[in-house]
């Protein structure tokens, strides 16, 4: 999995990298939430690290805008923070944070909420896989619906028009759209 780090303190950003590498993350580095930034939008990131509290662009801001840019899969992010107080942490959920770690870091907590970070993901892929393999399913069955010489039109309860074949799209001599919903 990769892994962006936005971490404004070289010291911290470099043991997060090591314990991460170790895990075996595949990491890269940001030191301020805008070089963050820009690294996120050209690349392909699992995982985002960020410290709340860094020059140029906050965190919480990073966080933002990141959720402005959804790419093909979903990025779990973790805000770091010395903050703790209850108000800092809802405004870390708001801003689109997935989860949030205490400094000074407890690195066994940090692995386990990473482990959850990579059960989030793997349920989107996985989500994302049955969506993909259920919208071409219903393509096969439209082109074989629609093929049929038979005229076959569907109907709901309240006897409203759900879906009709081109057969009977052409003995209607009617635009789908006119037909289906009414």
């Amino acid at each position: 999995m990769n892994v962006l780090i936005a971490e404004d303190d070289a010291i911290t950003r470099r043991r997060l990298q090591h314990f991460l590498e170790k895990w075996g993350y595949s990491v890269q580095e940001a030191h301020d939430g805008l070089d963050a930034l820009e690294k996120f939008l050209s690349g392909t990131f699992d995982l985002v690290i960020s410290d709340w509290m860094m020059p140029e662009l906050s965190g919480l801001e990073l966080c933002r805008r990141i959720r402005k840019h959804p790419g093909d899969s979903y990025t779990y992010m973790i805000i770091t923070t010395a903050r703790n107080a209850k108000e800092d942490i809802l405004e870390v959920f708001n801003a689109g944070a997935d989860d949030y770690v205490g400094k000074p870091y407890d690195m066994s907590e940090l692995y386990a909420r990473l482990a959850t970070g990579k059960r989030v993901i793997q349920l989107e892929d996985d989500h994302r896989e049955l969506h993909d393999t259920l919208v071409n399913s219903r393509n096969k069955v439209r082109t074989v619906f629609d093929a049929l010489p038979e005229e076959i039109l569907t109907v709901d309860l309240n006897l409203i028009i759900v879906s009709l074949n081109q057969s009977t799209l052409k003995r209607l001599a009617d635009g789908y759209e006119n037909l289906v919903g009414s």
